[in-house]
């Protein structure tokens, strides 16, 4: 009640302030000729398309067989005129055909077996350019930590065979099942289709070649537990032996591959390989 009647005489005497008059804003008439607004000249590239797709680069592979057909992976050496694979995916195979991941095609003339390691020798009808071939010196020995790029045709039902595929990881152990000492563990991925392919520096080197994974769902049914993905490949010491190589391996610096540019620069010492049984 007291704060009522203190507000009513406040109100009663006090002074109201009275607000300005706003002074009125006067808007300028616009110019009768306002000025042109200057537009630049833009240089519009063309864009040309290009001659020809990139699939038409690629020799086709025409198989006519009521057998059967099996696909896998390798690298070109020796100046272009041999391919290094996996023994397993050619063993017993009346016809075998290669293309390289710039889609240029070979036949293959004959091979060679390696009686101590599953790896195999081929002979090409004719040599691919001998810049993309993996020079014998630079076939090098895996180290335990050496990152890795792993190339080649893995699912080429399902994914294809035009390109080849590349994945990366590491040499996560310098030794294969139960130790053995031929062989290395790499965390890449490895599939179906990978046998053979090259496992690479990231200086463009060959530490070896894919030759196996652990079969998951057979180990978890004998010890019911599924592992992690086990890969392993053939050192390269051990192409060096069955190829007779007698230099050292190079030991050079190198620059280090991103995997695009290994991708790019690597692509055409990979290969599909096609093996028919007719």
């Amino acid at each position: 009640n007291r704060i009522n009647r203190w507000l009513k005489l406040h109100n009663k005497y006090a002074k109201r302030p009275v607000a300005p008059k706003p002074t009125p804003q006067r808007i300028p008439a616009p110019k009768p000729n306002p000025p042109e607004l200057k537009r630049e000249n833009l240089v519009v590239p063309k864009l040309t398309p290009a001659s020809q797709s990139i699939e038409q680069d690629i020799d086709p592979i025409d198989i006519e067989t009521t057998g059967d057909v099996f696909t896998g992976s390798g690298f070109v050496t020796n100046n272009g005129k041999w391919v290094i694979t996996n023994r397993h995916v050619i063993e017993n195979s009346d016809r075998l055909i290669v293309r390289n991941g710039l889609g240029k095609v070979r036949h293959v003339t004959k091979y060679i077996l390696d009686e101590n390691q599953d790896i195999a020798l081929l002979y090409l009808d004719r040599p691919y350019p001998a810049h993309q071939s993996v020079q014998y010196q630079d076939i090098i020995d895996p180290v335990g930590g050496d990152e890795l790029f792993l190339m080649g045709y893995p699912l080429a039902g399902l994914l294809g065979a035009h390109h080849p595929s590349i994945t990366e990881g590491i040499v996560s152990k310098e030794a294969g099942f139960g130790n053995k000492t031929t062989e290395f563990l790499v965390t890449a991925n490895l599939n179906q289709g990978n046998s053979g392919g090259p496992i690479f520096s990231v200086d463009g080197r060959v530490l070896g070649i894919a030759v196996a994974k652990l079969d998951k769902s057979k180990y978890q049914q004998e010890n019911q537990f599924i592992p992690e993905d086990v890969n392993i490949g053939i050192k390269g010491r051990e192409i060096r032996r069955f190829m007779d190589i007698q230099g050292l391996p190079s030991t050079d610096s190198r620059p280090v591959l991103s995997p695009r540019d290994a991708y790019s620069q690597l692509r055409a010492r990979v290969v599909l390989i096609v093996a028919i049984d007719d």
